[in-house]
């Protein structure tokens, strides 16, 4: 009787002393592991650039028939619009589009100091290939003529009253 005393006992210590360890260790594990946090605070006063690029021109309203020579019309691309100018470098490409109802023949002229160029812009697709840059330091115009021209191989009364449109297309981009 004696000896199951002792090993209850025995059995009673072993139990307490794993549960003591076990306590033990999981006090240690808590004490000793660290939690490393930072913060930091910052300001900042940069802006959102303002890109900026406009097709100035009032709605084109021609008349154009297989007796007139040919229209023409002038427009502006500018970096400003208002008050506002391009805080970015600017890039565009212009392209004339129409329903293709009237035979149409289109030619673009840039003007250079004041003078109108004698080269034509446009590819056969109706559109200027390389994009054109306009940077961001100062004001800057670049003025175009479109010359609208009836293809004097289709002279018909076939066209009589019928509807067309031209449209200006400026396809940009910001380079910076």
């Amino acid at each position: 009787m004696q000896e199951r005393k002792r090993s209850k006992a025995k059995k009673l210590s072993v139990s307490k002393l794993i549960l003591f360890s076990i306590i033990t260790t999981m006090i240690v594990t808590v004490l000793t592991s660290s939690r490393y946090e930072s913060s930091t605070a910052s300001s900042d006063n940069a802006k959102v650039a303002v890109p900026v690029i406009n097709l100035s021109s009032n709605t084109l309203d021609l008349s154009i028939n297989p007796n007139t020579d040919e229209k023409e019309y002038v427009f502006k691309v500018t970096n400003t619009e208002d008050e506002k100018q391009t805080e970015v470098t600017m890039e565009y490409a212009i392209q004339i589009k129409s329903l293709g109802n009237l035979p149409l023949e289109f030619e673009l002229y840039q003007y250079e100091d004041g003078v109108l160029g004698n080269t034509n812009l446009l590819s056969g697709n109706g559109s200027i290939t390389n994009f054109i840059k306009m940077g961001l330091n100062e004001k800057i115009e670049h003025t175009y003529m479109l010359k609208i021209k009836w293809r004097q191989t289709e002279k018909s009364y076939q066209y009589n009253k019928t509807i067309d449109y031209v449209q200006v297309v400026l396809d940009s981009k910001q380079v910076d």
